[in-house]
């Protein structure tokens, strides 16, 4: 089952958090040659695959909406050929830097400096390894992009933290800009990068997230 949600984890709710899927199947013809199919369509689904016969086996897409959108990709004896083929078609990966393979931590609600600090000492008291610390928005003044909560998070102390543990630290940027606060907002109008509501001219799509009205850029 696929179903892409944006949903906040509890306890009782681990495991039902998805952000987003590839439905698609990699399959080994009898001719000794790979094909993929992707179906691209983000409705939530079942994927079931049954025996057809006794050397066939049979996929089937319980879709709750969306349109049926296949997309084949034929290859030859090397599956990695196959694979370039999808790969080109979804757009070509970046290389993240080394140390982005390592072993990292995020989660919301690490709010200061010293609530890092203590994540890390927990990583080093039970022998885990650890290359990079996440900040969720914890770490802004009201929730605000391109801000800092300069209270909980001196910048002289997480500076002098993440050096003295050879730690990476990774930044977590929110997609909605608040509205009318700030100097990101105001770059953003003098720029004119917002996404217009198409009901006025000039006028503003308006949305609501954590730090209240916001408006969005343009991809």
């Amino acid at each position: 089952q696929m179903c892409i949600r944006d949903r906040v984890s509890t306890q009782s709710t681990w495991g039902n958090n998805l952000y987003g899927n590839h439905p698609m199947w990699m399959c080994r013809e009898q001719s000794g040659n790979f094909h993929i199919v992707l179906l691209r369509n983000s409705n939530a689904m079942d994927v079931i695959i049954t025996e057809a016969d006794h050397d066939r086996k049979k996929i089937t897409f319980k879709v709750i909406g969306g349109i049926l959108d296949f997309r084949f990709f034929l290859g030859n004896e090397d599956p990695e050929r196959v694979t370039e083929k999808y790969h080109e078609y979804l757009g070509k990966w970046y290389a993240p830097p080394f140390w982005a393979f390592g072993n990292q931590q995020s989660k919301w609600g690490y709010d200061s400096i010293n609530k890092l600090k203590d994540i890390a000492k927990q990583f080093e008291d039970h022998d885990i390894p650890l290359d990079v610390l996440w900040s969720d928005l914890d770490y802004m003044d009201k929730k605000q992009d391109f801000t800092v909560d300069e209270h909980n998070f001196p910048l002289g102390q997480v500076k002098k933290f993440f050096s003295e543990k050879k730690l990476k630290y990774v930044l977590l940027l929110d997609a909605g800009i608040a509205i009318g606060q700030g100097v990101a907002y105001n770059e953003g109008i003098k720029r004119n990068v917002f996404i217009k509501s198409g009901v006025e001219p000039d006028q503003l799509l308006v949305a609501e997230v954590w730090p209240g009205p916001v408006s969005y850029t343009h991809l």
